[in-house]
């Protein structure tokens, strides 16, 4: 993946966007596509200490990186809430337990690992 950083200068703000090139292969075919995004002076400067810091070699493998954790996210807020809705189930199908006040729902928790 290559990466075509472009400047430009308006009136009123100064902006940096990225190019994004993504190969993509169908059968023998090879096309790149291209993403741009305006980052903003704020989130441009971040992208900037990144890689002067020698924490990531290009602008392009921070923006990866934070892709990767954006979609790591999604997927565990996905799994969280496919759990979140096996438990309203099992709440409404009368397979919930009911207690007296939090304590004694944190006692029981506390002791689940020691039960098993």
């Amino acid at each position: 993946m290559s990466k075509l950083v472009c400047e430009c200068r308006s009136e009123f703000r100064y902006c940096k966007s990225i190019v994004i090139y993504r190969t993509v292969q169908a059968k023998e075919q090879v096309m790149a596509r291209a993403k741009t995004f305006s980052l903003g002076d704020t989130y441009d400067g971040i992208l900037s200490d990144l890689v002067k810091s020698g924490r990531f070699g290009t602008e392009t493998e921070v923006v990866r990186a934070g892709i990767r954790m954006l979609a790591d996210y999604e997927m565990r807020m996905q799994s969280l809430r496919q759990a979140i809705h096996s438990a309203d189930a099992e709440i409404e199908a009368g397979l919930g337990k009911e207690y007296a006040s939090g304590a004694d729902l944190l006692h029981d928790v506390m002791n689940e690992d020691a039960d098993n």
